[in-house]
């Protein structure tokens, strides 16, 4: 014995779906870019600044893809300026800033998934 349940709106839904990394990306990709300048802005007032250009070096350092971001620095001493060595206590400046920016990143991805949830639903409803 077979019993058939029939899904309204299954195909428009199974679409919907089948699209959605296409619907996604560019949500994420805004999230992430978003959550990178959150991190900048609050690296970069407690960034060690002797010159200057290790805080500059910040900005050239991003790279964002959808699902990965990195923020760097170019200067070969930058990592002994966070770390420290055996001379210098480090001054952990990029590890700080992202704690500080831990609640705003958190909420640039609520709010990503919001509107991913929103676009596919209106996706799914107009059949397009």
């Amino acid at each position: 014995m077979t019993e058939v349940l029939k899904i309204d709106g299954l195909k428009q839904l199974q679409k919907a779906f089948r699209d959605s990394p296409a619907i996604a990306a560019p949500i994420l990709y805004k999230a992430m870019e978003s959550s990178m300048l959150d991190i900048l802005r609050k690296t970069a007032p407690i960034t060690p600044i002797d010159t200057g250009e290790l805080r500059r070096s910040l900005k050239r350092g991003i790279t964002i893809k959808p699902t990965e971001s990195v923020m760097a620095s170019d200067k070969n001493y930058a990592v002994y300026v966070h770390e420290g060595t055996r001379y210098m206590t480090g001054r952990p400046f990029l590890r700080t800033g992202v704690k500080k920016s831990y609640r705003d990143v958190q909420k640039n991805f609520r709010d990503a998934v919001d509107r991913i949830m929103k676009a596919i639903k209106v996706k799914t409803e107009t059949g397009l």
